[in-house]
Formats: structure tokens, sequence, C-alpha cells
């Protein structure tokens, strides 16, 4: 148990999160895996879509991301999206990547930020 204590705060942004993707007219859930890769934090997200398209639909990308350098306090992250993808309707089709911008994490629990014209708010699971 201390061993993962200690792990978690080396790598404070290492594990899942997830939350909403606000754009208005529909909401978004969006879940994100990141772990530490020795330079930088990596990992993968799925968005369920299906409210914005009307039928069966699932967003998936790949992401890294650097975290401000702070021993404590928000933080910003300069996040980098690629290999998107989506299955519509069991349809699959890749998609062009946009990334988020304004991002901020409270160094605790929370990452807020815009992403293509919508408000995103993911918490620690």
């Amino acid at each position: 148990m201390v061993l993962m204590l200690l792990l978690a705060a080396c790598h404070p942004l290492n594990g899942e999160w997830e939350g909403e993707i606000d754009c208005g007219d529909y909401g978004l859930n969006t879940e994100v895996t990141l772990e530490w890769t020795g330079s930088r934090y990596e990992g993968s997200g799925t968005i369920d879509c299906t409210d914005a398209w009307n039928m069966p639909c699932e967003q998936l990308f790949d992401l890294q991301v650097d975290a401000e350098r702070r021993s404590h306090g928000d933080r910003d992250l300069d996040v980098d999206v690629d290999d998107c993808s989506a299955t519509l309707d069991g349809d699959y089709q890749e998609l062009a990547c946009d990334n988020p911008s304004d991002v901020e994490w409270d160094g605790a629990d929370r990452i807020d930020g815009e992403w293509g014209g919508c408000d995103v708010d993911l918490f620690r699971r």
C-alpha cells in the first residue's frame, strides 16, 4: 500500500479519469487513462458520442500530456491528441484530431479545458 502511494505521489496524473465534454446542446461522456512513460504522460481515451450523432457512436484517441513543473497548485497541461477514430452505427472511420486548449489540472483530482468549442471537465476515478 505504501509503495502505491509513493508511486502516485511521483506521477500524480497516472490513472483513470472520467467526465463530460459539454457542447451546450449536448454532453459527451468521456474516459481517459494516463501513464507516466519517463518523460511525459501518455494514454488513450474514449468519448461516447451517441448524443451528438443520435445513433450508437464511440470515438477513440491517443494522447500525450506534458505538465507544467510546479510543486503544488494549478498547473497548465500541454495536450496533444492523435490517432483519432470513430465507430458510428457500426462503421469505422478515421478522424482528424484537434488538440484541447487552456487545459489546467488542479494538482489533485480535476482537469478542465476547452476542446473543439466545448468545455471539458475530467475527474479522477
